[in-house]
């Protein structure tokens, strides 16, 4: 599959490639659980090709990938893992799943701090 490459973003003062939206979509045919039962769909792997390249470089969360591409947050999780799976994804869903308690605390505490 040939690739093209555009600037998306800016971060940390360096530019950020993730695959254009440019050219055909190709759909593919995967299978996926849910709720246990086994069920085919389409999934546009040129967007689930950006949503992991944007998640793997800006290692950002599941939330934000999903607003900044206005996805469902578990269609995110699906192409990170049963759709594109890749060690530097897992990593990346691995800390934040460490950090998630922490930073519901620190919102409760913020939140908690602006009502007094």
């Amino acid at each position: 599959m040939e690739h093209n490459f555009e600037i998306k973003a800016r971060i940390d003062s360096e530019d950020i490639l993730i695959p254009s939206e440019t050219g055909d979509f190709c759909t593919e045919d995967f299978l996926v659980t849910y709720a246990g039962t086994n069920k085919r769909t389409k999934v546009n792997l040129q967007l689930a090709e950006r949503v992991v390249v944007y998640f793997n470089i800006t290692r950002s969360t599941t939330r934000k990938t999903a607003k900044r591409f206005k996805i469902a947050q578990s269609t995110v999780y699906r192409y990170l893992t049963e759709v594109l799976p890749n060690e530097t994804s897992e990593e990346i869903l691995a800390q934040n799943k460490k950090e998630r308690s922490s930073r519901g605390g620190k919102a409760t505490a913020a939140k908690r701090k602006k009502q007094s």
